[in-house]
């Protein structure tokens, strides 16, 4: 945001001459410790540093997914999210996305309305949320509402649904301002007790519409009403003690609508009123001290209608306004301090209708606004103050491009700009003169395009402009004296073109010029000498574009050109040496476009190019360069400053640099720190004697004490803000596939069991911190999946695929803006089941089956091996009869047999004198058979032989006579041959046994 002074005159009719002086007049009367911002670099306290004059918002709005662009009322839970009442739903934020519950009509654990009017936090748990219709009990774990409306037939329920504050007791009553009364909540009867104003009672409420509830150091209630004053409840009764307002008495309330109360950290009373400004009640004697705003007095409250109030943690109150701003008081002589919208500063206040404040636990200052979202102030990134062009500010500097800026000894700080001439700011009475060429004026600035400015001895001033050539000013006739090129005067400036220039010991005035080369212009005698790039001469000036010049201890003059690198002159010798580009020489200078030289208080020479930083070691001339894979944002080195630390700050076109050289660590800072751009412009780095230092870019430029610049030191907590199935949030409570798998939020879920079949899960988590949310960087890993953490820069989301079933830890960590790490994090336990087969007690239950099936077969073959026994026993009982009868009869047969044996032996003996003789009988048989076989062999061939004969005479033909005869004597034979067959055979049966 803009200085203070400039912002002043934002709302100022530019066409009302009167009023602009009365205000030039007032700003004349800024108070010491106000004004002394820009001129101390002390760390000492005081109320300007504290919240400056020139601070910035930062906004969210619809477009950041608000769901209503009023913010009724702002929390912070512990974990760290924020929380928006608006007109359309309670929103959760953890710094880029939220979440939005809404009412439901059909679902009693829902909102039981849109339109939020406050939250109060009762315990890291809970919230109490008031809306338009009911009262809310919401539980952060199952976030769900518990709901709380009027009956009109139940004195215990709520007087009114329209709920306008809510407050709670160190006792843990829960007190609430209705639109019809107040009351109070006990949460272990669950009754309201109503406090309704009764007319004639003038001990009761003073009116029925409660806007605020306080309880202050003493444990006392205070109420404010909207028509009945202040309120303070008579402690053990159902009285009020009453604080009006008193016609006639300026001491007491100036109205008796009041808005909002807070108690500071002294224990006084503010009281914010509708129409009658800021009450401050002394509790002790009940006297009231009013703050009005007026119009002729800037730094009088901005409104007096009062819509809130807050005390931040250094117990500096902050006042919201209807129409005014938001507003902070300076206890130290009264005054406030306004921050209202501008249209022409985008970080300005988006409205000026201010419906809530609250500082979080990083003492980042929220505020709702009508219609205008919620603005954010971050202290931490609140470093660099910023001077900038307002079109509708006339106190403003004259032009955005800037160039140089120098403090002369007077202390006016003189800022020139590439078309808006030059400017003189005067930052202890907050004006600004500025000085642009006058055609019609002789004596005016020769050309607005000022690119140099330097302060001589005498307190000369001397304007190097671009196309006017070179300018004294005269600080006491504020008169301007040209010095232009005269093409018929060897002597005169050599180009009008002027980038840069610098005075050395002697007072002679070195110029480098934009294809002039280098001038040197002795004051006293008002000649130039002019040095200029001879081909033919190696000891020349390289190129005639300067673009940079240094003057170090030992008076040498070092130039840095545009193409032709680095020169180093040697006044005494008028000697020119050259430091170039060396391609494939990495101890060269990095680059041939010089953009700045600077020597440090080592005497090391820096330069800055167009493609990185270099340190010039003068032993063996050689560079250290320095660029973006070293931790530089950019290559292009516009300007360089050394610290009172030692630490060089660079400029560049990616924001502003602090090099550590002996960590040799980069720490960049960018527009969302409050830099003018992250772009600035070569030429305008200066630092005061006082160490302040000053970089100029093409939207205005900065200023700082680098001691002040402290790094956001907050470790952000660390939340998981979602969890993924399939790619898929699950949500609260749901079941799915017969289970739950978050019984509560996922912020406050610690752990999670998912099956073999989940293959695809994730996270997305957050650090909340909201300083710059998108400059946090995160790392994650799985124990017992990952040994080293995974460095995912700003990447807020992680998913896994088919991890084998175990027990894992998921771990995340984060850091601030600032690279400040929060190395605990926080963790969310992982439970992967096996497939019911591979389960201990699926194992358990095989097992068992397995033991029951071989007791049952042993059982079985046990009872059978015991029937069979049974029934083998019974068989060989049995057998074992049978046998022993088997064995009587055996032995009756073996004495049968025996006596059957003697009768056989008997027989054996008789059989074989049988056989003897019947032997003897067949031999003698046997020998007259075969001799009667013989005698019949003779009998039988004789026939056979006569039958051959006969057949052979067949094999002549016959007559049938003839061999009828033949055929008889045929029969004849063979009738014999029968004959003696049958005698055979009657022999043989005649002998057969």
């Amino acid at each position: 945001m803009v200085k203070y002074f400039e912002k002043l005159s934002f709302n100022l009719p530019s066409k009302n001459l009167d009023f602009f002086f009365v205000v030039l007049m007032l700003l004349f009367l800024l108070p010491a410790d106000v004004s002394a911002q820009q001129a101390d670099g002390s760390d000492q306290f005081s109320f300007s540093k504290t919240v400056g004059q020139n601070i910035r918002f930062n906004h969210l709005t619809l477009e950041d997914g608000l769901s209503q662009s009023t913010v009724n009322t702002i929390v912070q839970d512990n974990q760290g999210f924020m929380w928006f009442g608006t007109e359309n739903g309670l929103n959760k934020y953890d710094g880029y996305n939220i979440n939005v519950f809404f009412e439901n009509s059909r679902d009693t654990s829902a909102l039981t309305n849109n339109i939020v009017n406050v939250i109060f936090k009762e315990t890291d748990d809970v919230f109490w949320i008031g809306t338009d219709k009911g009262l809310n009990r919401f539980d952060l774990d199952s976030e769900k509402f518990e709901q709380f409306l009027h009956h009109v037939n139940d004195s215990n329920s709520l007087s009114n649904d329209r709920i306008y504050c809510i407050n709670g007791t160190k006792e843990g009553t829960i007190w609430v301002g209705t639109e019809n009364g107040l009351n109070r909540y006990d949460p272990r009867t669950k009754i309201f007790t109503r406090y309704l104003n009764v007319p004639g009672d003038a001990n009761s409420i003073g009116h029925n519409t409660v806007t605020a509830i306080i309880q202050d150091q003493n444990d006392q209630i205070w109420v404010s009403t909207l028509g009945g004053g202040v309120n303070r409840l008579i402690t053990g009764t159902k009285g009020f003690i009453h604080y009006r307002h008193i016609p006639g008495d300026p001491e007491s309330l100036s109205d008796n609508s009041v808005l909002t109360l807070l108690e500071d950290k002294n224990g006084m009373i503010w009281v914010g009123t509708e129409s009658g400004g800021l009450n401050r009640l002394e509790p002790k004697t009940g006297k009231v001290k009013v703050f009005r705003h007026d119009p002729t007095n800037i730094f009088s409250i901005g409104d007096d209608y009062i819509t809130t109030l807050y005390e931040d943690h250094l117990g500096v109150l902050w006042i919201g306004t209807e129409s005014g701003g938001v507003n902070v008081f300076n206890a130290s002589d009264d005054s406030f301090l306004r921050y209202e919208s501008n249209p022409d500063d985008k970080y300005s206040m988006s409205s000026n209708r201010v419906t809530s404040i609250f500082e979080d636990h990083t003492e980042t200052i929220w505020v709702g606004t009508w219609i205008g979202g919620a603005n954010i102030y971050n202290r931490s990134i609140q470093k660099f103050d910023h001077y900038k062009h307002e079109p509708n500010n006339p106190n403003s500097i004259s032009h955005n491009d800037i160039r140089p800026i120098i403090e002369d000894r007077k202390g006016y700080l003189w800022v020139g700009t590439d078309g808006g001439g030059l400017n003189r700011i005067d930052r202890k009475k907050n004006l600004i003169k500025i000085f642009k060429h006058d055609p019609h004026n002789k004596n005016s600035l020769s050309n607005n395009h000022v690119y140099d400015v330097k302060e001589d001895n005498e307190g000369i001033l001397w304007v190097a402009t671009h196309g006017g050539g070179l300018n004294r000013f005269d600080p006491q006739t504020e008169s301007f004296i040209h010095y232009k090129h005269d093409p018929n005067e060897a002597n005169s400036l050599s180009d009008d073109h002027i980038r840069v220039i610098e005075f050395d010991e002697s007072g002679n005035l070195y110029i480098g010029t934009n294809g002039g080369g280098l001038c040197v212009f002795d004051p006293v005698n008002e000649n130039f000498t002019n040095y200029k790039n001879d081909p033919k001469d190696s000891n020349s000036l390289v190129s005639n574009r300067i673009y940079a010049m240094y003057i170090d201890q030992f008076s040498v003059v070092w130039l840095g050109t545009y193409g032709g690198g680095l020169c180093r002159f040697d006044p005494a010798i008028k000697q020119f040496t050259t430091y170039q580009n060396k391609p494939g020489d990495a101890s060269s200078l990095s680059n041939d476009f010089v953009l700045s030289v600077y020597e440090d208080r080592q005497g090391t020479i820096w330069v800055g190019t167009s493609v990185g930083l270099c340190k010039l070691n003068k032993e063996d001339h050689t560079f250290n360069c320095y660029g973006e894979k070293d931790g530089l944002p950019d290559k292009v080195i516009y300007d360089i400053l050394e610290d009172d630390n030692g630490q060089i700050w660079i400029s560049s076109n990616a924001g502003l640099t602090r090099f550590d050289v002996q960590l040799m660590n980069f720490k960049t800072y960018d527009v969302e720190d409050g830099l003018q751009s992250n772009e600035f412009n070569t030429g305008t780095a200066y630092k005061s004697q006082k160490g302040e230092m000053f970089f100029g870019g093409i939207n205005g430029f900065n200023s700082f004490f680098p001691k002040q610049i402290i790094d956001n030191v907050h470790i952000p907590k660390i939340v998981v803000t979602n969890f993924t199935l399939f790619n898929k949030s699950v949500p609260i409570g749901k079941m799915e596939d017969g289970r739950v798998l978050l019984k509560k939020s996922i912020t406050r879920t610690n752990q999670i069991e998912l099956s073999d079949t989940d293959q695809v899960f994730g996270f997305e988590y957050a650090a909340l911190h909201y300083a710059s949310p998108e400059k946090n960087e995160y790392a994650y890993k799985i124990e017992g999946l990952e040994e080293d953490w995974n460095y995912v820069g700003s990447r807020r989301f992680v998913s896994y695929t088919s991890l084998p079933p175990g027990n894992y830890t998921f771990r995340v960590k984060g850091s601030n803006n600032n690279g400040i790490w929060n190395e605990q994090g926080t963790s969310v336990e992982l439970i992967i089941l096996p497939p019911w087969w591979s389960t201990i007690w699926a194992k358990w239950l095989l097992i068992g089956i397995v033991f029951g099936t071989v007791l049952s077969l042993y059982k079985l073959r046990t009872a059978k091996l015991k029937r069979q026994k049974r029934e083998l026993e019974h068989v060989v009982a049995l057998r074992t009869r049978e046998l022993e009868e088997k064995n009587e009869r055996i032995g009756q047969q073996a004495d049968e047999l025996h006596a059957y044996n003697e009768n056989l032996n008997r027989l054996n003996e008789t059989l074989e004198q049988t056989v003897a003789e019947r032997t003897k009988e067949l031999t003698e048989k046997n020998r007259k058979l075969e001799e009667y076989a013989f005698m019949n062999a003779h009998n039988l061939r004789l026939p056979i032989t006569n039958i051959q004969g006969i057949i052979q005479l067949f094999d002549v033909e016959r007559s049938y006579e003839e061999t009828k005869k033949m055929l008889e004597l045929v029969k004849g034979q063979s009738d014999q041959i029968d004959k003696v067959l049958i005698d055979i055979q009657s022999k043989l049966e005649e002998d057969s046994f």
